[in-house]
């Protein structure tokens, strides 16, 4: 791979050298140019210097005078010997109003040789007036870099078009970085061939991160990760974005893991938070439950959203589960390349069984196909019909969030002890009795608790959550009898407001009972006990409905 990027650079360089600088020698330039926060290397080619741990090493001139209208592509010869990324800023000033950008430079070769790298300028609404300032800033490890020549160009080569724009698509079907450049804390790493994998302790969060980054947001609606964990637990996403100076950090909803000790796709839709722009300078994706081993196998930077997880590798005759579809959501099902060889959307219910008349076909040649989720919609899957160039895409247009309507959302209602602050750093129980007449076809809870939450039946623990945010979704079947079965959830409150909701579900031959949180849960609140599950024998305080956070 990197001897075909430099023959791609070679040849690059050779399709433009024809082309009228518009700027002085290369040692003219270079003698201008001005180094801070490194220390200088003596070099008879061009101006290098040695950079420290944490520190954003620059070449930059203060004052220049440089007519934009004039230049449309800009080219760098640049070096370095390590890990890191190289990212240009300028200000501009078009009468008297003053403009600046930064934008990075991709593909940087770390081998400790003078490489050639372009910008094009030209579709740059802030490139106009006078640039009267530039920079080029090196982020990454200590590293030996260097700066052999600048120059502007007045007219852009279409092949070299191309070849940026191709080396773009590139860098997005095959993924913003690779696994073996992410970092491991907190957790002990396995040997693997294949993947980062760590075995995590208990009570500790394992994370995985890269820093030192400099990603167009601007090309990033999507990061997707294929992650497994054979624990029940969440994984959380978030990083940082800079743009003109200003430093943002974006948190995404957990998603809840599969337990299964699988690799699964897990999708962070970045860009619905306003401060995706800019760069992103770093990432951190934490696993967060109990004691596992966890692992990334890939990871990816989609220029598009996308409910479907991995899906260019989707083949004919194989479905791709999809379990991030709201009911009653406006969904868009469509095809990303060439002509569409046709694509099928089924749903499922709660008993994993499909849901009659509401299969969705996009069929051959069909550019795309709006339709509504169906309202027990649980599950859906998706199944390319006939093989095809491109990739088939499953959006959301529109939903409601969940909590938004609680008809679609919850059953149950927020109880706590008291409609007021506290207890603080205290455990409390909650109890519901179910006296079944048969055994249940299938039968579930969703609970969630501020701050965690502890489910239990019938003494026999089922399933936890770290965070009132995540809500735990556990098939409890098998924990149920026939006669008195016994609900409990723990739930501890660390500070400010506490609360618990739950949605309890149970199918029988000929009915169905709900025992979702309400008056008729009962508390316990006096043992504080984190150790054994003690009898609720008193009345809860409904704090309200589920759209209203405790």
């Amino acid at each position: 791979m990197k001897n075909l990027m430099l023959a791609i650079l070679c040849l690059l360089a050779l399709s433009i050298s024809a082309e009228e600088t518009l700027h002085l020698s290369d040692a003219e330039v270079i003698e201008k140019v001005k180094l801070s926060r490194a220390s200088k290397s003596a070099s008879s080619i061009g101006l290098e210097a040695t950079t420290s741990e944490n520190v954003l090493a620059a070449f930059h001139q203060p004052a220049v005078e440089w007519d934009t209208a004039k230049i449309k592509h800009l080219e760098f010869t640049l070096k370095t010997n390590a890990k890191g990324a190289y990212s240009f800023a300028c200000n501009t000033n078009t009468n008297g109003t003053i403009a600046g950008f930064r934008v990075p430079i991709a593909d940087v070769v770390a081998d400790g040789e003078y490489h050639i790298y372009n910008l094009i300028l030209e579709d740059n609404p802030k490139w106009t007036g006078i640039m009267t300032n530039w920079e080029i800033r090196w982020t990454g490890e200590p590293a030996t870099i260097g700066l052999k020549s600048i120059k502007g160009y007045s007219e852009v080569n279409e092949a070299l078009k191309y070849q940026l724009q191709l080396a773009k698509e590139k860098r997005r079907l095959k993924g913003a970085a690779l696994v073996r450049e992410v970092l491991l804390k907190k957790a002990t790493k396995l040997p693997s061939t294949e993947a980062l994998e760590a075995i995590t302790a208990d009570g500790v969060p394992a994370i995985f991160y890269q820093s030192k980054l400099a990603w167009d947001a601007t090309d990033i609606k999507q990061i997707e990760f294929t992650l497994k964990t054979n624990a029940p637990g969440y994984y959380s996403f978030a990083c940082c974005t800079e743009k003109d100076g200003q430093r943002s950090t974006i948190k995404i909803t957990p998603h809840a893991a599969i337990p299964d000790g699988e690799y699964h796709t897990y999708l962070f839709n970045v860009s619905e938070d306003p401060a995706c722009k800019g760069i992103i300078t770093n990432w951190e994706l934490k696993w967060i439950g109990e004691p596992a081993t966890v692992g990334m196998k890939s990871l990816h930077a989609n220029n598009i959203l996308n409910c479907i997880g991995d899906a260019a590798a989707l083949q004919p005759g194989r479905e791709s589960i999809v379990n991030r579809l709201l009911p009653r959501s406006k969904c868009r099902l469509a095809w990303e390349g060439a002509t569409s060889p046709g694509a099928v959307v089924r749903f499922y219910d709660y008993e994993l069984k499909e849901i009659p008349d509401s299969k969705v076909t996009l069929e051959a040649g069909q550019k795309e196909v709006l339709f509504i989720a169906p309202e027990m919609l649980i599950e859906a899957r998706v199944e390319v019909l006939d093989a095809g160039q491109g990739f088939p895409v499953l959006q959301q247009l529109e939903y409601i969030i969940p909590g938004a309507a609680s008809n679609l959302t919850w059953r149950g209602k927020w109880i706590w002890s008291q409609n007021a602050p506290g207890p603080i750093d205290r455990s409390l129980w909650f109890e519901r009795i179910l006296d079944l007449d048969e055994a249940p076809e299938f039968a579930a809870i969703a609970a969630v608790g501020d701050d965690s939450c502890l489910v239990y039946v019938n003494g026999k623990f089922v399933g936890r959550t770290s965070r009132w945010t995540v809500v735990g979704r556990h098939d409890i079947t098998q924990y149920l009898k026939v006669g008195k079965n016994r609900i409990s959830c723990r739930v501890k409150n660390i500070d400010s407001w506490g609360g618990f909701l739950a949605d309890v579900y149970v199918k029988l031959d000929n009915k169905e009972i709900f025992a979702d949180t309400d008056e008729r849960w009962l508390l316990e609140k006096e043992s504080n006990t984190d150790t054994h599950i003690p009898v609720a024998n008193e009345p809860v305080v409904v704090l309200g409905k589920s759209t209203i956070p405790p």
